[in-house]
């Protein structure tokens, strides 16, 4: 189940915004987490 809420927040990530990050998120799908700290510095 965490798995379905992690691909769905990616998939989220994505769209609100483009950058390398987020690109890097949707390689790394497993490290959303990592990339959702990311947005977070950068906003």
């Amino acid at each position: 189940m965490m798995i379905h809420s992690v691909k769905e927040e990616y998939l989220t990530t994505e769209i609100v915004a483009s950058s390398p990050p987020k690109l890097l998120c949707k390689l790394h799908t497993r490290f959303a987490l990592d990339c959702r700290l990311a947005e977070g510095v950068l906003r």
